[in-house]
């Protein structure tokens, strides 16, 4: 029984931090990618040239299609960060 609950102990210790890094990493990354789609609707807003109409479609449509283009590279960054996590732990439990 003790060697279970200390198994379990260094599993959920692994996994809190696994998630603590992950939000971490991925409130991270979000943010890179979409800081720039907002600045970049904001500067369409801002468009002299436009309709208040044509800046609004503009705006709406280059976030809904930049954003998800984003989600897919945040994906990519969690992805990267587990098997980053994954390695180092192999590693420490090599030596």
């Amino acid at each position: 029984m003790g060697r279970i609950r200390a198994w379990l102990l260094r599993c959920l210790g692994a996994l809190g931090d696994f998630l603590r890094a992950l939000f971490a990493r991925g409130i991270a990354s979000e943010l890179e990618r979409l800081l720039p789609i907002a600045l970049e609707a904001v500067r369409v807003m801002g468009d002299q040239n436009l309709s208040g109409e044509e800046k609004r479609v503009r705006a709406a449509q280059l976030i809904r299609e930049r954003t998800m283009q984003a989600q897919w590279m945040v994906a990519a960054d969690l992805i990267n960060l587990a098997i980053e996590m994954s390695v180092q732990k192999w590693k420490a439990e090599q030596n």
